[in-house]
């Protein structure tokens, strides 16, 4: 990211603080070695007034000047978010108290909602914070992502309107994959042009030619916002640069300096260390990890790559599954999958529902069923309705066209081929019979 000289790199920072070293040593080493100004994300989870103390400190002694203030997530395993004895409640506590506490030292940032919070009661009231916030001593705004200009520049101009003093800045994410989009846009609850969705629907399966269409997208996204009057854009990288630098480069604006609209480190005044890694080998690591993300939707390439999902325990497993439900309450939750769920023939009838199509939200599937999964539904809800309860699976194809409805996928003029396998749990009593059937085909990997 710093061949394209950005204004700052963000580093999150992990949910009640479990990554609080190292994000702190992240920023400094960005600020020192690489010569980058850092946004250093700060959130409210788990954080007492003693702990955020400790992190500014250090983080001002690594010469580290811009702050995003967050409320943050609720911790892993917890689906309500709560304050912490002696923290804070709200961004804005948060933000009042850096300022109070370092008066100008730190450009605070924080949060907007161009299409509104999830958790607020309206659009008004939403806005009514921001104000809070900004009231409070927040410098700059960075909005939520959006893929609708006019949703953006007509909440900014209700914003001014009511009072919200600070620079905007939109946060866009580019689209890197259409599963990935899927996802993200129906976590976010975000607002999709129909010309948008429906550009994207013939080009689904070709990982290649999404990628291509999210970077044509993104710079007219881009031009659109600056020709709107925007100074300063905020890419949502998700640690995959390669479109974000395509998109900077469709703009013309790579490596353009520009007025700031933060406070600059001390630390980039002058370079006085550079580590013999670098010095010596500046380019193997970008060399290693150039094509990471040719393939975003995560089908085929390298596995190392953050378009499989990251590299944070976190988000991957089942634990996924509990955080994606989190804001699903317990009365909708009867909804989907019954009142009553306490039996393996309950629990089974669930998993056939959804097989069948009766029920639409599933904790084990990220989206829809996939069109290949009709090829074996009959075999899929016969295990099902027996226990064995499927949660993924795939059909063997032998030498089908790339460009097949059901079962192609990737570039065009290529064949698919695929064993079939399946992912199941297996009820403890039935582990030792299901044992003694499987062994008696020599060709089956189990």
């Amino acid at each position: 990211m710093a061949t394209t000289n950005p204004l700052w790199v963000d580093v999150t920072w992990g949910a009640g603080g479990s990554s609080f070293a190292t994000t702190l040593d992240l920023c400094g080493h960005i600020t020192k070695y690489i010569g980058l100004d850092v946004l250093m994300h700060l959130t409210c989870t788990g954080m007492t007034r003693d702990r955020v103390i400790e992190a500014l400190d250090t983080a001002k002694a690594y010469g580290i000047r811009n702050i995003l203030a967050l409320r943050g997530d609720p911790p892993m395993g917890h689906e309500n978010w709560e304050p912490v004895e002696n923290g804070f409640a709200y961004a804005t506590e948060l933000v009042a108290f850096i300022k109070e506490r370092y008066e100008d030292y730190f450009c605070i940032v924080v949060a907007g909602y161009p299409e509104v919070h999830m958790q607020a009661t309206s659009r008004e009231d939403d806005i009514k914070h921001l104000k809070e916030k900004t009231d409070a001593g927040a410098d700059v705004v960075v909005t939520q992502l959006f893929y609708n200009n006019d949703l953006y520049f007509k909440w900014v101009e209700d914003c001014k309107a009511a009072g919200v003093k600070a620079t905007f800045i939109p946060g866009l994410m580019p689209i890197l994959g259409y599963d990935r989009f899927q996802r993200t846009i129906k976590f976010c609850k975000t607002n999709v042009p129909q010309f948008l969705a429906d550009a994207l629907e013939p080009l689904k399966a070709d990982d290649e030619k999404v990628r291509n269409f999210g970077v044509e997208f993104g710079v007219q996204q881009a031009k659109e916002l600056m020709d709107g009057g925007c100074r300063f854009l905020h890419f949502y990288t998700m640690n995959l640069e390669a479109s974000v630098v395509k998109i900077i480069k469709g703009l013309g604006i790579l490596n353009k300096t520009k007025s700031l609209p933060y406070q600059t480190s001390a630390e980039r005044a002058t370079e006085e260390v550079r580590p013999i890694f670098w010095a010596n080998n500046p380019q193997s690591y970008v060399r290693r990890t150039s094509e990471w993300d040719e393939f975003p939707n995560g089908r085929w390439g390298v596995s190392r790559s953050p378009a499989f999902g990251g590299d944070d325990a976190a988000d991957q497993g089942f634990v996924s599954y509990s955080k994606k439900f989190k804001t699903v309450n317990f009365e909708e939750k009867k909804k989907f999958w019954g009142a009553q769920c306490r039996s393996l023939d309950d629990v089974s009838k669930v998993f056939s529902a959804y097989l069948a199509g009766t029920i639409k939200k599933f904790p084990f599937c990220e989206g829809s069923i996939a069109p290949e999964t009709g090829a074996i539904s009959d075999s899929l809800q016969k295990l099902n309705s027996n226990k064995l309860l499927t949660i993924n699976s795939q059909p063997k194809v032998n030498g089908m066209k790339s460009t097949d409805p059901t079962f192609g996928w990737g570039p065009e003029n290529g064949y698919v081929y695929q064993k079939a396998y399946i992912e199941l749990f297996v009820p403890s009593a039935l582990i030792h019979k299901l044992a003694e059937c499987l062994g008696g085909f020599e060709q089956l990997t189990w």
